[in-house]
């Protein structure tokens, strides 16, 4: 039984509720952007495991904010999910966006600048992350989103084809002509009857060759197309003589085991070549990830992906949002998270540089099979090159794709067909 009166406990009661709702009126919500699954299309485990650690340990440093968000929306979905909230005015103030979305949302206004606050925050240093990595995020030099993970495009290489052919693995620097070379001479019948089984490279797009060549086919403001100078005419060529090694034949995708090359990205090769999906894929043969092969003009070089996050200019949390976005992207425990609960790389380079990295690195491989080296991720990212970042991209390429596709099949006329194309590519930036 209460020692106190009726009224009394009544009133202690009153106040205390009201002392409990003024703490809970002072405390800040931010309301988190976030998709289940992957977001570089290969399996995962508990795929919020990375923003739940990070959360945690953010509130327990911030006292006064609390982070919240909707579990449940599937990355297929989360881009509507999104322009739905956008829409409706009011988005997360901290939110995940699509590489295929980041153009239109920067060129309309929905991300907050970042540049001012970068400047003025002593506790964010832009030396400690990758350049490239950061340039992703940067629409006509605002920077409007930061990296929390980047994947750099790797070549697979099938060991098993080439010691079947007689032909040594590429070494450090290899080149287009490498490149050939070994694909030819891997083409081949096995069985004597004409039909090739064997083939030297699956999915080389010649968006690939282009980057690795040192090309761009825009000027960085998306008003101009590239498609007809001389330097893409020798890519398509070059990809146009790859192709016809097959004798339009389809090639059969890099699992079958039948197959030298294939271009992948990183995340396809953190999610098999490791327990527990190494034995869904790629299980029968061995093989191994390298650096792209560089054109005549190139270095190696290959695209790289980012997983951007931004603050919402209509957040009514601007401060705790800033604090929230920065602790994700530049505290050097969430970044080794990246490699411990994703498939992608730290986007901060003094992380992804630790032993702690090389160790993430080996964990769940078996004790026989080489890793790739950290210093080779390392290179293949400095050395990647960032889509250019105009509104009209998606679809100028889209535009290119199509064209593409068909002359590399049949690449007769190319010069002038590479001309045409480029004018239709001008009247899509218009």
């Amino acid at each position: 039984m209460s020692r106190f009166p009726a009224p009394l406990c009544l009133g202690l009661g009153l106040l205390a509720a009201a002392l409990a709702s003024g703490c809970r009126s002072r405390e800040t919500v931010l309301e988190l952007g976030l998709f289940a699954g992957s977001n570089w299309g290969v399996p995962t485990g508990d795929s919020y495991k990375l923003y739940d650690e990070a959360i945690l340990r953010f509130e327990r440093e911030n006292p006064g904010i609390k982070v919240r968000y909707r579990p449940g929306t599937l990355r297929d979905d989360y881009s509507e999910w999104l322009a739905q909230r956008i829409v409706r005015g009011h988005e997360p103030d901290v939110m995940v966006v699509m590489a295929e979305d980041f153009n239109s949302y920067a060129a309309i206004g929905v991300m907050a600048p970042l540049d001012d606050r970068i400047r003025k925050d002593p506790g964010f240093r832009r030396e400690d992350f990758y350049q490239t990595a950061l340039e992703s995020g940067r629409y006509q030099s605002t920077q409007y989103a930061l990296p929390v993970e980047v994947v750099p495009n790797l070549m697979f290489v099938n060991r098993n084809v080439l010691a079947e052919a007689g032909v040594p693995a590429p070494a450090k620097g290899w080149t287009w002509d490498d490149f050939y070379r070994i694909c030819r001479k891997v083409t081949r019948s096995t069985r004597g009857d004409h039909v090739l089984d064997r083939f030297g490279a699956t999915r080389f797009s010649w968006r690939y060759f282009m980057y690795a060549d040192g090309q761009v086919p825009f000027d960085p403001t998306g008003t101009e197309a590239h498609f007809n100078t001389p330097d893409f005419h020798r890519t398509i060529h070059f990809v146009a003589q790859v192709r016809q090694l097959s004798r339009n034949q389809r090639e059969p995708e890099f699992e079958s085991g039948r197959v030298a090359f294939a271009p992948e990205r990183f995340s396809m090769y953190r999610a098999y070549k490791y327990y527990p999906y190494r034995i869904k894929k790629f299980a029968q043969f061995s093989w191994e990830a390298i650096e792209m092969p560089k054109g005549p003009d190139g270095r190696n070089a290959s695209e790289l992906s980012s997983l951007l996050l931004a603050i919402s200019r209509r957040s009514a949390h601007p401060e705790a949002a800033w604090k929230f976005l920065r602790f994700l992207t530049a505290d050097p425990a969430t970044q080794l998270d990246v490699l411990r609960y994703s498939h992608g790389w730290p986007a901060l380079k003094k992380v992804a540089s630790t032993p702690q990295a090389a160790e993430e690195l080996r964990r769940n491989l078996p004790g026989s099979e080489p890793t790739i080296d950290v210093k080779v991720i390392d290179s293949i990212i400095e050395n990647s090159v960032v889509a250019p970042r105009f509104k009209k991209y998606d679809e100028a390429m889209d535009t290119a794709d199509k064209e593409l596709y068909r002359i590399i099949e049949d690449p007769y006329d190319l010069e002038d067909r590479l001309d045409r194309l480029n004018r239709a590519v001008d009247l899509t930036l218009r």
